[in-house]
């Protein structure tokens, strides 16, 4: 009750305002905080919604393999394509890329499939 007592006393005592206008004032001040917080909700909210997807790492990988006949007999050519694209809007740095090739003849009998 004396917490009560000292507040009545901190928001009346000395003011020329009315009790009507103090309240008014309190209530405005609660308002704007309520809005403030909800404000803010919604942002976060949209922004988890609409710009986080595209913050994180979206890589669109496409390859392809592409057989060609060489000119010696029984072997071929083969060409590998890849794509890598960034869907994300943001920056992703790719560390190393590793290539590698084997060179081997065909098994006997597909030399004319090819």
């Amino acid at each position: 009750m004396k917490l009560i007592n000292t507040i009545r006393q901190w928001m009346f005592e000395g003011r020329d305002q009315s009790r009507f206008e103090i309240l008014r004032d309190s209530l405005r001040t609660i308002v704007e905080v309520v809005a403030l917080i909800v404000a803010g909700w919604w942002a976060w909210e949209h922004f988890l919604r609409t710009e986080a997807p595209g913050l994180r790492n979206n890589l669109k990988i496409e390859s392809s393999l592409k057989w060609f006949d060489s000119k010696s007999a029984g072997y071929c050519w083969g060409q590998v394509t890849l794509g890598i694209e960034n869907a994300s809007k943001s920056s992703v740095e790719i560390g190393t890329v590793t290539r590698e090739a084997w060179y081997f003849s065909l098994p006997v009998g597909q030399e004319k499939d090819i």
